[in-house]
């Protein structure tokens, strides 16, 4: 018996990374999941995946860029057509950006962080409420140390995690009395594209490793996924507007620490 079972979640982006790692860990759990995804042969393959699982788990891709209202708007349709309910939102979707110095950052890169990020989250998340409103539900916000450390050269991105972090306190206040409980995970998730980018000038895996007091990253599905797991079920009903740092310690390094990270240099 899972600790999800009966419950529909959408997890946009889990195609790759976190986004994957979470639907993955989360059907384990029972719970059916709406894979919103841009790349339609990541989101597909992650469906599979789940389907092979043996477990009974269903899921489903659909086919949504979470910068567009209307994808958003047909990917709840098709989830209460399809799974006829919505108990869980995942908001981890957000376009990055690569890191540029604040004065010659152009408007183009903080519009594609804010309409991928919090604008995006603001849609799904008033999308998903009527469907959550009679009878409860959990929404997790996937944010960013970045916006908790101010990290140098991501001021379009860490600025646009903030809002979703303030974004979050706003609907766990609201929503409460519905029953709904919004809250946030800051992760730091080891990608395969981060490893990809060792020993290149964009090498974002060296630094962070090396500035984590627990000396790693975290994995996917077994330290964010399960996470999420946890603030989805019966488990976290009493917890709503958590910023939880699901990074190893690295939101709280201390200064020379960051320095060491090369955050502060």
């Amino acid at each position: 018996m899972g600790r999800l079972d009966g419950k529909v979640a959408i997890v946009t982006g889990a195609g790759q990374g976190a986004g994957r790692g979470i639907a993955l860990a989360m059907a384990k759990e029972g719970a059916a999941i709406v894979i919103a995804e841009i790349n339609q042969a990541t989101g597909g393959s992650t469906a599979t995946e789940i389907a092979g699982l043996g477990l009974g788990g269903k899921a489903y891709a659909a086919l949504c860029d979470v910068t567009r209202k209307a994808d958003i708007d047909n990917v709840v349709a098709e989830t209460i057509s399809r799974f006829g309910a919505i108990d869980i939102l995942v908001n981890n979707a957000q376009q990055f950006m690569m890191p540029t110095r604040l004065e010659e950052t152009g408007e183009d890169v903080w519009e594609s962080c804010h309409t991928s990020g919090p604008l995006a989250h603001f849609r799904l998340m008033q999308g998903c409420f009527p469907h959550m409103k009679a009878k409860g539900g959990k929404i997790i916000n996937l944010a960013s140390g970045a916006a908790l450390r101010g990290d140098k050269y991501l001021s379009a991105y860490a600025a646009a995690k903030g809002a979703v972090i303030a974004l979050s306190k706003t609907a766990a206040n609201e929503w409460a009395k519905y029953k709904i409980n919004v809250n946030v995970i800051c992760p730091m998730v080891v990608s395969e594209a981060m490893k990809a980018s060792i020993g290149t000038p964009h090498d974002f895996y060296t630094p962070l490793v090396t500035g984590c007091p627990l000396g790693r990253g975290g994995d996917a599905e077994t330290d964010i996924g399960r996470c999420a797991v946890f603030l989805a079920s019966p488990d976290a009903d009493y917890i709503t507007a958590c910023v939880l740092n699901v990074d190893g310690g690295a939101a709280d390094l201390s200064p020379l620490d960051l320095a060491k990270a090369g955050f502060l240099s």
